[in-house]
């Protein structure tokens, strides 16, 4: 069975028991063990037993019932590291502890971005909409008969739902002149919010001028101490609008001093990792080891800072930062449902927490939900 085929179906299993397995505890594992027999890892790769003992050894505390096949689709990439976090374990035990869903919400729905985070840099909100109401850049209430002019009024933007817009899905770049107000109102029938289109930094514009390229930083605070667990930039291919990895994006490690690294992964045909998408330069030539942006430091300084400034009782953000054409940091969005975790450990070749990982453990079970 192909590596993509094996993270193909454990991530389709895995999804579709999803709430039942969330809800019944004794049944998750029971559907693992029942089911453990049609995960057979890419190219025969197996655990052995000394790689086990050292699963059980971190994760028992956890989570008894340690679900091999995660390690056996990291071990496909010639990486083992018990301190690795599993989807499974991550989704089930970790996630929802480190940041309570009746927390998270301002985070997760865009519609408070321009309110929550007013002191933030971000992209302009020009237009946005709210259960069928139309609010303009101030929060002011538009009546219905100016919205289309005012819309007809705007320049080249992005319209973005405000929520469950993960990996770019609905988010669209539009030209009021030629994306009549009709056709918007058709096409997002739900909550949205139109911004402004960001003018990025020469020094990410390298990678892909036409997609808004974003940093993606991943912070942990617990127990007083805010950290920085990754950095890596997140671009489009060429002629893509978006950076996101779903939309067949790369993502390229980055050190803390702003240095990149010679990994990276092209998504060129899906967002499934494999070890054949690993690269060090882009389609077109560009060596990811030969790029320095400095802007980086503060990128991570302003994430680490509006981690506690904002969300003092949320554990841990995936945050997507880009750099304007003045090279300062602006948020894109603060992802606090589900941060992605597998494309880290893939760059970094170490836990999404870094060294915290017993730390988190100790923390998520005192946690009771």
């Amino acid at each position: 069975m192909s590596i993509i085929l094996h993270f193909k179906e454990i991530s389709y299993k895995f999804f579709a028991n999803y709430w039942k397995r969330r809800k019944l505890d004794k049944t998750r594992r029971m559907l693992i063990n029942k089911h453990s027999a049609d995960f057979i890892p890419s190219k025969n790769i197996k655990l052995n037993t000394k790689e086990k003992e050292l699963l059980k050894k971190q994760w028992s505390d956890l989570e008894p019932n340690i679900y091999f096949e995660w390690y056996a689709f990291y071990k496909a990439f010639d990486l083992f590291d018990p301190k690795l976090v599993a989807l499974d374990i991550y989704y089930y035990d970790i996630i929802d502890r480190l940041n309570p869903q009746n927390i998270r919400y301002p985070a997760y729905n865009k519609l408070y971005y321009p309110i929550y985070f007013s002191s933030i840099k971000q992209p302009k909100t020009l237009l946005r909409r709210t259960h069928g109401i139309y609010f303009d850049e101030n929060n002011n209430i538009i009546e219905l008969s100016d919205v289309k002019k005012k819309y007809n009024d705007l320049k080249v933007c992005f319209i973005k739902p405000t929520k469950d817009s993960y990996g770019g899905r609905g988010v669209k770049k539009i030209d009021p002149s030629s994306f009549s107000f009709e056709q918007l109102e058709k096409e997002y029938p739900s909550d949205f919010l139109i911004q402004e289109a960001l003018r990025q930094s020469k020094k990410t514009a390298i990678f892909n001028p036409d997609s808004v390229n974003t940093f993606r930083i991943s912070t942990l605070y617990l127990n007083g101490c805010v950290t920085c667990c990754s950095t890596y930039l997140k671009f489009g291919q060429k002629g893509s609008f978006v950076d996101n990895l779903t939309s067949n994006g790369y993502a390229v490690g980055i050190d803390p001093d702003g240095h990149f690294r010679d990994l990276a992964i092209d998504y060129h045909d899906g967002f499934i990792p494999t070890p054949d998408k690993i690269v060090q330069q882009t389609r077109e030539g560009l060596c990811f080891k030969d790029v320095y942006i400095p802007e980086v430091k503060s990128a991570i300084e302003f994430a680490m800072n509006n981690h506690v400034k904002f969300f003092p009782e949320l554990g841990f953000i995936g945050w997507d930062i880009a750099l304007n054409e003045k090279d300062e940091p602006v948020m894109i969005e603060a992802n606090v449902k589900f941060p992605e975790i597998t494309t880290p450990q893939l760059l970094f070749r170490r836990s999404a927490f870094d060294d915290r990982v017993d730390e988190v453990i100790t923390y998520v079970k005192s946690i009771k939900i």
